[in-house]
């Protein structure tokens, strides 16, 4: 396993005046580290402790394995300033896939999925394993099925106020060469020994999803076969002993192209959410206890909520787009909704009117903000593909909606977003960054972003030794200003245009410098500040 590659630089993003409000985001470091092709790490997850040491959970592609696309289970460790701590892996011959993790009461780390590399096993094997806090050492490793017999995937995790583990997800009996029908289990595994204390196995064609512990009960969301090529979605309920209580159908929904029920969650009361065309909360009823079209009935809009988190009271927060049907135009829409479905308030925006369309992707909610990360797309006549992707990092309100701050990181060609968290003052984004067709290794990578929140009351953070930008006017005439009131400054400014072409360069000899664009055309351009190992990317445009 390749380890991680840290950017060992702290720094501010470019805040422009007329985005600014009260308060802003910044940018305190951020840790890459290889990922090979655009689809080689999946199902990753961020989460903190205490002491904002920030555990990185994923699969990625392996260094022993001879077959292409061979990964590992990896869980990295970092401190408070972005340092790797430890890196732990699970890895084998064949695919090893990560698809979730709990941390206990003890801060040790607990992650489980899929493993292909035992010799003689069937092709999949439900996994689970511990791992020290202190040095990331192995505490101990269970499968839950017998490994010859049965064939199983597990999916999710849950822990009890004792510290039990609930495990679900997918097994198959495996008899004289033939393999049985796909089914639920649900397991539940003691925190300490790693001992499967029962393991219940359904009766129907149930591929579980997501579980939940709530009020010594235990709901596990799948989806039931019911034909050849027919599905339906169920939510089971057992008891802690693993009794199956009841099981519901959920209606037939169309949620809209590229949202998938693995994005689904279950909140703190056991509901679960669901989101796409409509914003659903589902309680163990075959009907839904309110449903919010994300379009809200605007005349020739369409709407698509693309991910969604539930606050400590039990609002719902959900981001996406609204696409007007007749000029095309998309715009970037967070919204807020009561725990009985009202709308709080919805927040409609687009960065620039060059963009191609936006797309809220990941969020995450904090008691004072709401962070948004959407996709940001603009054509490029040149380059080795039609459009060009960029993170959009959007810090609301979580009273009103109102932003606060609002940017853009360029990192490479296609950037995608994975996962948003929030956690002990900060904001986390992870990310992942490459050029179409390259064969450069550095041009494939994962960023993890940490954020702080400037001016927050009581959010820790605050940057130290950090680039701190302000470019105005923006838009500007023939002259653009640069003031750094940081520690550490920038010493280049580029300026390129729409095609990528660089039209403007100018070395940054002191604090506030005025840079002289008389001889550009009106238009779009991409301002470029490098320092020592670090860049950072904005938009300006010159009027005349």
């Amino acid at each position: 396993m390749h380890k991680a590659i840290l950017i060992a630089t702290v720094l501010t993003i470019a805040c422009l005046p007329f985005v600014l409000r009260a308060q802003s985001l910044q940018l305190e470091w951020v840790a890459e580290y290889p990922c090979y092709s655009p689809a080689a790490l999946e199902y990753d997850k961020v989460e903190t402790d205490e002491n904002q040491n920030v555990f990185l959970f994923g699969a990625a592609v392996s260094d022993i394995s001879p077959f292409f696309n061979g990964s590992a289970i990896m869980t990295q460790k970092y401190d408070s300033t972005g340092a790797l701590l430890w890196e732990a892996q699970l890895d084998g011959q064949f695919g090893d896939q990560f698809y979730t993790s709990v941390i206990g009461y003890d801060n040790h780390v607990v992650v489980g999925g899929r493993r292909y590399s035992m010799p003689g096993s069937l092709p999949g094997r439900a996994e689970v394993a511990k791992y020290d806090y202190e040095n990331g050492s192995e505490l101990w490793l269970n499968y839950i099925f017998d490994t010859i017999q049965q064939g199983a995937n597990l999916v999710d995790l849950d822990m009890d106020n004792n510290e039990n583990i609930f495990a679900c997800g997918v097994v198959s009996s495996y008899s004289n060469g033939v393999y049985g029908p796909n089914k639920m289990f649900l397991a539940k595994v003691n925190y300490f020994s790693g001992e499967t204390v029962w393991g219940r196995i359904s009766d129907d064609k149930v591929s579980a999803i997501k579980v939940r512990f709530f009020d010594d009960k235990v709901r596990v969301y799948g989806t039931k076969q019911v034909g050849q090529f027919n599905y339906i979605n169920v939510i089971t309920e057992f008891d802690v002993d693993g009794n199956e209580l009841s099981t519901i159908q959920l209606p037939v929904i169309s949620y809209g192209p590229q949202i998938f029920e693995s994005y689904f969650f279950f909140d703190e009361q056991g509901h679960l959410i669901t989101f796409g065309y409509k914003v659903y909360k589902f309680g163990m009823s075959d009907t839904p206890l309110w449903a919010f079209d994300f379009a809200r009935g605007l005349p020739n809009m369409i709407g698509q909520a693309r991910n969604a988190k539930v606050d400590d009271e039990g609002n719902v927060y959900a981001t996406g787009y609204l696409k007007d049907t007749i000029t095309t135009e998309e715009f970037t829409q967070t919204i807020k909704l009561s725990p009985v479905g009202e709308l709080v308030w919805a927040k409609v925006d687009k960065f620039s009117d060059d963009t191609d369309f936006e797309r809220g992707q990941e969020i995450a909610v904090s008691p004072e903000h709401v962070f948004v990360s959407s996709m940001i797309a603009y054509s490029t006549p040149t380059g080795p593909a039609a459009q060009k992707l960029d993170y959009r990092p959007i810090l609301y309100s979580q009273a009103d909606g109102s932003i606060l701050y609002d940017t853009l990181i360029d990192v490479n060609f296609h950037d995608f977003h994975d996962y948003a968290y929030y956690g002990k003052g900060h904001f986390y984004l992870l990310g992942r960054s490459y050029y179409p067709s390259s064969s450069d290794p550095d041009d494939y990578k994962y960023q993890l972003f940490k954020f702080g929140v400037e001016g927050a009351s009581g959010v820790a953070g605050q940057p130290v030794g950090e680039y701190l930008v302000e470019v105005f006017p923006n838009p500007a005439n023939s002259n653009l200003t640069i003031s750094q009131q940081g520690k550490q400054h920038f010493d280049k400014a580029m300026l390129f245009d729409v095609q990528g072409r660089q039209v403007f360069a100018a070395a940054l000899t002191s604090q506030v410098q005025v840079l002289q664009l008389s001889d550009l055309v009106a238009g779009v351009y991409s301002l470029e500040l490098k320092g020592s190992h670090v860049a950072i990317t904005r938009k300006v445009v010159v009027q005349r």
